[in-house]
């Protein structure tokens, strides 16, 4: 009976410490993998600012200095970005280089995240979706750069992992109220994270109570978000959902360009291209073998919900296909993760090689392409920011249609010019009218042209009539003084 027991304990011994050993190499490959994006990621950390960058940035030290979104700062994005972005401001600081760390911290979830959807089907499929999803163009491209893309994008994919782990078995209330929550804050952040709702459903189909724990979770953020913008949320629906749905409306304007750039989303010059197409004929193959590809099928609905809303989108932009990124890496990296598992261990280790060639290659390949787009903050923006600094008192709000430069100078920027693109002045919004009613209600004197203002003949005109005194500077025109009577 004691050699029994003994042995009974012996064994048991054996496969703990061997499960441990695998969760430990698990853990370490987890570990190194991001270690390896973040090798990647940080190469264009201390870039160039882009537009959309200098939106945000400015829009941030507006709210920073007391101004109200929707009330006053424009809203280019649902609420829950400018949220985010406030709480990486206070985590990370109001820099450039803080918040896009932030930005990098929520890429690297993103990676592990996509780990989470996978590992339902075990450490293979696990480590191949977060492999994927590091080499997927534009990604690692847009892994730092300040822009609510990304971050809806990643908590669109935690929902999603979320709600893989909570609608199993007899399920999990505390994960299926993250689950709705998630989804419905990544919502808010950018509103094509509501693509994720279709592989979100297929995962908790059919409907049952746990349902009713995630619609909570959701009701939950939606309350949080109405009662803080309660006085304000007409005008944050009309500046952020209004361009949206304008956009959807008259996309058939840009539909066969949309439809061109999806159908050549796979660069069959990058290995990320090549294995997607072995993932897709590898989940066809596990199928026909009978193998359990239930959940696969269902994450890969998540690529024709981005497909369709980013082709209706107007005008479609680089970053618009982060969306379509995450979709496509995660099942593509179970399904080759699952192709690998089911094999003999000697094609097993060999399938295994040739797919870790393809992920270096790819790695490799996004590094060169990140190393071609790092260039520096031009000379001309700074000295820009230090003319409206040294041209303005601390706490003066100033003009500009690049908003970084307020953002350089320390300075607030009208709040409604945080975002003077092209596509809002396509629909009106930014005449000579209402450009200076703002500028009157918060008695600009110091401002700086150099985009949609200056090429509007109308807007430049009436700047060159009003201010009484006008530097010509590298890119851009400095305006200063009071306004003629």
């Amino acid at each position: 009976m004691a050699d029994g027991t003994a042995t009974w304990l012996g064994e048991t011994s054996g496969r703990l410490s061997t499960a441990a050993r695998a969760h430990a190499v698990e853990a370490v490959a987890l570990a190194a993998l991001l270690v390896l994006a973040t090798w990647i990621f940080t190469i264009p950390l201390h870039t160039m600012t882009n537009y959309d960058e200098g939106n945000y940035l400015a829009a941030l030290a507006d709210l920073r200095h007391g101004f109200a979104l929707g009330k006053d700062v424009y809203a280019d994005q649902p609420p829950g970005w400018y949220l985010l972005l406030q709480l990486l401001g206070w985590i990370f600081g109001d820099t450039v280089t803080g918040i896009r760390t932030g930005m990098l911290c929520l890429s690297l979830l993103g990676v592990v995240a996509a780990w989470a959807c996978g590992r339902r089907y075990g450490p293979l499929p696990a480590l191949g979706a977060a492999a994927l999803l590091v080499v997927a163009p534009p990604y690692p491209l847009q892994a730092t750069q300040i822009g609510a893309d990304t971050p809806a994008a990643v908590l669109a994919l935690c929902a999603l992992a979320f709600a893989v782990w909570a609608y199993r078995g007899r399920g999990s209330v505390p994960l299926a109220v993250a689950a709705g929550a998630t989804l419905v804050f990544a919502i808010s952040v950018k509103l094509f994270a509501v693509t994720a709702l279709l592989p979100f459903v297929a995962v908790a189909w059919p409907p049952r109570r746990l349902w009713l724990w995630s619609l909570l979770g959701a009701a939950g953020v939606v309350g949080v978000e109405v009662l803080l913008y309660r006085n304000e949320l007409s005008q944050i629906a009309h500046d952020a959902f209004g361009q949206h749905v304008t956009a959807l409306g008259n996309a058939s304007r840009s539909s066969q360009s949309n439809l061109h750039r999806l159908v050549h989303f796979l660069d069959w010059h990058t290995p990320f291209a090549w294995l997607v197409l072995a993932g897709l004929v590898v989940s066809v193959w596990l199928t026909a073998r009978g193998r359990r590809t239930s959940l696969l099928w269902k994450l890969w609905l998540f690529v024709p919900a981005a497909a369709v809303f980013i082709r209706g989108m107007n005008p479609l932009l680089d970053h618009h296909f982060v969306i379509l990124a995450v979709s496509i890496a995660v099942p593509t990296g179970v399904a080759l993760g699952l192709g690998v598992a089911a094999l003999r261990v000697e094609a097993r280790v060999g399938l295994a090689l040739f797919a870790v060639v393809f992920v270096a290659a790819g790695v490799v390949q996004q590094r060169r392409h990140l190393h071609r787009s790092t260039q520096p903050e031009p000379a001309w923006i700074f000295h820009a920011s230090n003319w409206l600094r040294e041209n303005s008192r601390p706490g003066e709000v100033v003009a500009t249609d690049i908003p970084i430069l307020a953002f350089y100078a320390d300075r607030p920027l009208v709040p409604d010019f945080v975002d003077t693109s092209f596509t809002r002045a396509g629909t009106g919004e930014l005449t000579p009218k209402t450009v200076f009613a703002q500028m009157d209600r918060y008695h600009v004197r110091a401002a700086a042209l150099g985009r949609v203002f200056w090429v509007d003949p109308q807007i430049r005109a009436a700047f060159d009539a009003r201010f009484r005194r006008r530097t010509l500077a590298p890119n851009i025109v400095l305006y200063l003084g009071r306004r003629r009577p």
